[in-house]
């Protein structure tokens, strides 16, 4: 959440007004502009702070699976013991469940979340008690959620009580120099390489219309450093980033290349490891230069969840 552009200005100030409620945020705007860091900022600023930050893609969330997760699972194991799944209502008390791509939930999980935003109360699958949920609801969707076919009414108007709408790279041109000096920083961090963009290269990324927003800018910012050798990224190098990206914007994976890798191997930015910590670290260094710093696709790589990685990140200052 950086940048000094009016509308960037505009956007932490609406946040920090949110944080100070208590009621749910429906965070809108397209893909790429930060949703999920909006979230973080408004729950590092409010009163819960001090708790858990938990985040659920509900997109990936199954008719069958989904309210197991979400509110928790009581059973008995072969052997007639009772077992119980805290669900992510419990994991984020007395902190806040973030919900993006809300507009992926089943319905049959948004008529039981819309009794849980109303009531306060969730019971787990298998169970008969209610129990109270201590936790702030805070959503986010690239869509437009009002009259949408495939989601409640009630649930928006119960979600939406603060809405806040994210501008687009395209909004914010005059952001562009402040982040690429962010993405620059957590490639520094990551590599223990540091680069350089040129005034020709700022002035071509500022010209472009960057339909991913800032995911699409950190992501050719990324790969032209891992095309550079010297350090030094320069207009022809970047010019030859975006051409291979093609119109939409995307950069193509080393395999769609028929490449073996994503680029040179980084330097390390420790010595060689010692302990299993230091392992960890060097690994999440080589995935972050590897992937261009995709979470997603580090995630995939590693076979766990996006969160999980987060949480690596965050754990060894890489972000």
């Amino acid at each position: 959440m950086v940048g000094d552009a009016q509308v960037s200005l505009d956007l932490r100030a609406r946040l920090s007004r949110a944080a100070q409620c208590s009621a749910p945020v429906l965070l809108e705007g397209a893909t790429g502009t930060g949703k999920e860091l909006a979230a973080v900022y408004i729950h590092e600023r409010s009163d819960r702070a001090r708790g858990p930050f938990v985040t659920l893609d509900c997109a990936s969330l199954g008719e069958d699976d989904g309210e197991g997760l979400v509110f928790g699972r009581e059973y008995l194991d072969h052997a007639g013991r009772r077992c119980v799944e805290p669900g992510l209502f419990e994991l984020a008390a007395g902190g806040t469940l973030f919900l993006d791509h809300i507009g992926e939930m089943p319905p049959t999980l948004q008529a039981k979340l819309l009794r849980a935003l109303e009531t306060g109360d969730i019971r787990r699958v298998g169970s008969r008690r209610m129990r109270r949920a201590d936790v702030r609801v805070l959503a986010a969707t690239s869509q437009d959620l009002r009259g949408h076919p495939g989601f409640r009414p009630d649930l928006y108007f119960r979600i939406a009580c603060v809405r806040i709408r994210l501008p687009t790279l395209a909004e914010r041109i005059d952001d562009i120099p402040v982040l690429v000096r962010e993405v620059l920083r957590r490639i520094a961090a990551a590599s223990g390489r540091t680069f350089d963009l040129t005034p020709e290269a700022l002035a071509l990324l500022r010209g472009q219309a960057f339909p991913g927003n800032i995911r699409e800018l950190g992501n050719l910012v990324w790969t032209a450093a891992i095309h550079s050798d010297q350090g030094r990224i320069d207009a022809e190098q970047l010019a030859r980033v975006l051409s291979a990206a093609g119109p939409g914007g995307a950069v193509p994976s080393a395999e769609s290349r028929g490449e073996g890798t994503a680029g040179p191997t980084p330097e390390p930015a420790i010595d060689p490891p010692a302990t299993l910590r230091d392992l960890e670290r060097q690994h999440l260094q080589e995935l972050i230069i590897a992937h261009g710093g995709s979470r997603r696709a580090m995630a995939a790589a590693l076979r766990v969840s996006e969160r999980t990685v987060y949480r690596k990140l965050k754990r060894h200052g890489l972000f």
